[in-house]
């Protein structure tokens, strides 16, 4: 089935180091559930594309075989794997070109890019840069609004070095930052937070372990492997970023907003710390409501199915006003397919 993304005013652009901690697999199930039309792009690649044929079987077991799902550059995968087994092998993967891949999702030129950066930002760095030596360039910059989680500027668990994904490629961090796109960070200052844990003793951790859906099975195997392998716990960073960039769209910008931001000037190290300075900026998270922000990922994964979930339920059997508020968000977005 081919996916008409000119259809949307936006085309919603996932790119994940997914199979890592199982953050960025929730961020998709959510983006899954809740949005019409997107395309995944892996970055951090393994030379076996494990990444990419994770997130390929990851989505069909979510109802999303329309998805497509683009191999990123392969830098070997630096570490923390925990998706061992969990997703059959796939060799088939390749490189494409920018040009080729806008041309590929059938991208109208006029057509706002969303980029959700869960990763390094080697792939949003290539984007833009490929796209400004280009023969006939596309404006990808002009066009594109980034919501990428990364950064720490306040406090981090470990001060003497840079948050993961600026730290994975800080050249292409810095080059991102001084592109002029429009840049919105959510920092680890935001995120790194015990309110949005996911532990073996959890509500989120229980609710995907009583389900019999496939794709929760493998969610829960997931998260086993990341606890006994690499942490007891793991932070939902990467939703709580999807969650951010959701409220910034123009489609749905009437649902309301629980992530707060302020314009920040810094200076970027070259490890990719943000310390005191003038020579970059860029819009950072400050706050969030993270009781509403918890009950969004809930709902959402509680009522687990493809997309349009939520038409097939009451508000009351969903419960709560946030799964009211994911109730209309999902009956706009699929009306867009109209438009």
């Amino acid at each position: 089935m081919t996916t008409r993304y000119h259809d949307s005013r936006e085309l919603l652009i996932a790119c994940t180091d997914a199979g890592d901690d199982p953050d960025d697999a929730v961020a998709l199930a959510l983006l899954a559930f809740t949005t019409p039309e997107f395309a995944v792009l892996t970055t951090d690649e393994y030379s076996d594309y494990r990444r990419a044929a994770f997130v390929r079987y990851f989505l069909d077991l979510l109802g999303r075989p329309d998805v497509p799902v683009i191999p990123g550059e392969v830098t070997g995968g630096r570490k923390h794997w925990a998706a061992e087994g969990l997703a059959p092998s796939r060799r088939d993967g390749r490189r494409v070109g920018w040009q080729s891949f806008l041309t590929g999702l059938s991208v109208d030129p006029e057509q706002r890019l969303l980029w959700a950066g869960f990763g390094p930002m080697t792939e949003l760095a290539w984007m833009l840069s490929s796209d400004v030596t280009a023969q006939s360039p596309a404006g990808v910059l002009d066009r594109t609004k980034v919501v990428q989680m990364g950064g720490w500027y306040r406090t981090y668990r470990d001060p003497s070095r840079a948050e993961h994904n600026l730290r994975a490629d800080p050249r292409a961090a810095r080059y991102v930052v001084d592109s002029g796109v429009d840049l919105t960070l959510v920092l680890s200052d935001t995120t790194w937070r015990t309110e949005i844990a996911v532990h073996r003793d959890s509500e989120i951790y229980r609710l995907l372990a009583a389900s019999t859906e496939p794709w929760a099975r493998l969610l829960v195997a997931h998260y086993d492997q990341w606890f006994q392998v690499w942490h007891s716990s793991s932070r939902l960073h990467d939703p709580l970023a999807l969650w951010a960039l959701l409220r910034e769209s123009e489609t749905i910008k009437g649902s309301g907003r629980y992530v707060d931001f302020e314009q920040l000037d810094f200076r970027m190290e070259a490890d990719g710390r943000m310390v005191s300075g003038t020579e970059c900026s860029a819009r950072v998270s400050v706050a969030t409501d993270y009781a509403a922000f918890m009950e969004w990922v809930r709902a959402t994964l509680s009522a687990g199915g493809p997309l349009g979930w939520a038409l097939t339920r009451s508000v009351e059997e969903v419960t709560g006003p946030i799964a009211a508020d994911a109730l209309a968000l999902n009956e706009l977005l699929t009306k867009l397919r109209e438009y």
